[in-house]
């Protein structure tokens, strides 16, 4: 089934997108309003023991401000109560069923809502390439950070035809961001790099500036620190 929205692109997004840290307490919030005001574009919530009731205390501790910038990995229905970025269908989410990937973007893009997902393989994602997802993860392009003993696997994807914009994800740092854009991606995704630091505002702002041609389907708006 093919999906037709009226999409509006950002053609110029600076900074990568963060990931928040998989543990299901709340200790990341004071960081991740600092992250906002450092600058950070979108968040992806992604904590995957996170019960519904956890993410709504979540979600309300956070400044209403900040909620068109925030993507969910889970508990999607929060995304219309709280006025968020979108929504995001995990590997095991978009394999699980068939009819859910053919129906379950198009009734929350319809609503004005981002619909990303996730990859591992180019095989993979190339079986998706003509999909209406507004962006995709692909990775681990270098060594994950986060997770020990995950290779990168040195992506480049700069010769296929892929219908929606494609982010780098694993091993992002300051020295290697820019090089994935010479390789297809149109930006990238951060999660160790930022969560291991002691100061993980102050090693948001240490990436320069990166296009992220983003399909965005609501107006997200720049917040000054």
């Amino acid at each position: 089934m093919k999906y037709t929205y009226n999409r509006h692109i950002i053609k110029s997004m600076t900074g990568p997108i963060v990931i928040t840290r998989p543990d299901n307490d709340f200790d990341d919030l004071p960081d991740i309003v600092r992250l906002f005001q450092t600058g950070m574009p979108l968040l992806h919530l992604r904590k995957p023991g996170m019960s519904r009731t956890e993410a709504v205390r979540f979600l309300k501790a956070l400044p209403d401000i900040y909620h068109p910038k925030i993507v969910l990995h889970g508990h999607y229905d929060l995304a219309d109560d709280y006025h968020l970025k979108g929504i995001h269908l995990p590997e095991r989410i978009r394999e699980s069923s068939k009819e859910d990937i053919e129906i379950l973007p198009g009734r929350y893009q319809d609503k004005g809502f981002s619909v990303s997902t996730s990859f591992h393989s180019l095989e993979t994602l190339r079986s998706y390439g003509d999909h209406l997802f507004d962006y995709a993860f692909l990775g681990p392009v270098f060594d994950s950070i986060s997770k020990a003993g995950y290779k990168g696997r040195r992506f480049d994807i700069s010769g296929e035809n892929i219908s929606f914009p494609v982010i780098a994800l694993g091993g992002i740092t300051p020295g290697n961001i820019s090089g994935v854009l010479k390789t297809g991606f149109s930006g990238a995704a951060v999660l160790g790099y930022i969560w291991n630091a002691k100061d993980p505002a102050k090693a948001f702002s240490s990436f320069p500036e990166t296009v992220l041609d983003i399909i965005n389907i609501k107006n997200v708006k720049s917040v000054k620190p």
